[in-house]
């Protein structure tokens, strides 16, 4: 009897350590590539349309959260142990992807600010590049 409650005690602390160690941080990273996914495309008249100037608030809001987003990918991708198995297995972009996406996010951040005229090319360039590291799908 003892040794049917033990084992239950194991199992259920197993269980939540595997719960907080793998599975919710794997939960935030799909969340923050989900919200990266919004910022893309809610920040896009800001970052890739340069016949329209926004305000100063604006440019700097769309500046800060690609920013912002930037960084919780890296973290995310820090938080996870394995995180080459955990990505396979819970569909996540690979870490030098997510790197890669990193580096594509600041340089979008950047562009908000650029008088490029080859603005619209490089920010919507960028986009494409970023969804397609984070694999974010279209539909």
């Amino acid at each position: 009897m003892h040794t049917a409650l033990v084992l239950a005690v194991i199992t259920l602390i197993l269980g939540q350590v595997l719960i907080k160690v793998i599975v919710e941080p794997a939960q935030v990273a799909r969340r923050t590539i989900a919200e990266i996914a919004r910022a893309l495309i809610y920040y896009q008249n800001v970052y890739a349309d340069p016949g329209n100037r926004h305000s100063a608030k604006i440019e700097s809001e769309a500046h800060t959260a690609l920013r912002n987003l930037a960084s919780e990918l890296a973290v995310g991708n820090y938080m996870i142990p394995s995180y080459t198995l955990i990505a396979r297995l819970f569909a996540l972009p690979s870490h030098e992807d997510c790197e890669k996406a990193r580096s594509e996010l600041i340089a979008l951040s950047n562009n908000v600010y650029s008088e490029n005229k080859a603005r619209r090319e490089i920010g919507t360039s960028t986009m494409q590049n970023i969804r397609h590291l984070l694999k974010i799908n279209d539909t």
